[in-house]
């Protein structure tokens, strides 16, 4: 009886603590997409309002903005691209609509939703660094 108590308030104290969501680790850093085939590669340099993706396969970058919108899901828009083959116009009045569906500690799991046409394509963006 006289450990019931302090094992009550342990186990209160411990489900009472919030969890850390995992989607805070990966709103700021450095990240990797390879391609579905993996003969291109993208890096993505990330900060709380910005977001720079490289291909390195045509050396060109697209910059967008980002807003996060909920713990795990934030929007991206085009800002700015060097990629000609990128249609700016289309681009810049869609908003692409990203859900982190999973985060372990050496990449994340995603899905995107582009309107106003609706493409979407999942993918696993690997960890660089996170900062």
């Amino acid at each position: 009886m006289r450990y019931l108590l302090p094992l009550i308030c342990l186990i209160a104290c411990g489900t009472a603590a919030k969890e850390k969501n995992p989607c805070e680790n990966i709103r700021t850093g450095e990240f990797k997409l390879k391609g579905p085939d993996n003969s291109k590669t993208w890096t993505i340099l990330r900060n709380d309002s910005t977001q720079e993706e490289i291909n390195h396969y045509t050396g060109k970058s697209v910059n967008f903005s980002v807003k996060w919108t909920s713990p795990c899901e934030y929007e991206l828009r085009l800002i700015s691209s060097s990629d000609t083959s990128v249609n700016f116009e289309m681009l810049q009045k869609s908003v692409i609509k990203v859900t982190v569906t999973n985060v372990n500690d050496n990449f994340y799991d995603f899905t995107t939703h582009r309107s106003p046409d609706s493409f979407s394509v999942s993918g696993r963006m690997q960890i660089l660094k996170l900062h």
